[in-house]
């Protein structure tokens, strides 16, 4: 229990779910195991490192131009993450 204290949870609630779920399912015993939650957050923190690498990649903005210039950039960035949504 201590393990799942000590994480950060940068994704909250929906993301504890996730990991409550998963946990859940790969248990075979009447209890939750220490070494499954273990398992389980370190495989988390690598993909919020990665998703968090993967969205700042892209996040080069040149900061020698006009404000509305970087706006533009920025609105540009946000569009194509959402995919125009």
């Amino acid at each position: 229990m201590a393990l799942l204290k000590e994480y950060d949870w940068p994704d909250n609630y929906t993301q504890l779910k996730r990991i409550l779920n998963e946990l859940a399912l790969i248990t075979t015993t009447p209890y939750i195991q220490t070494e499954h939650v273990a398992m389980l957050l370190k495989n988390e923190r690598m993909k919020v490192k990665a998703n968090t690498a993967e969205d700042n990649a892209h996040l080069q903005i040149a900061t020698n131009r006009t404000l509305n210039e970087i706006n533009q950039d920025i609105i540009q960035l946000v569009v194509e993450q959402f995919k125009g949504n």
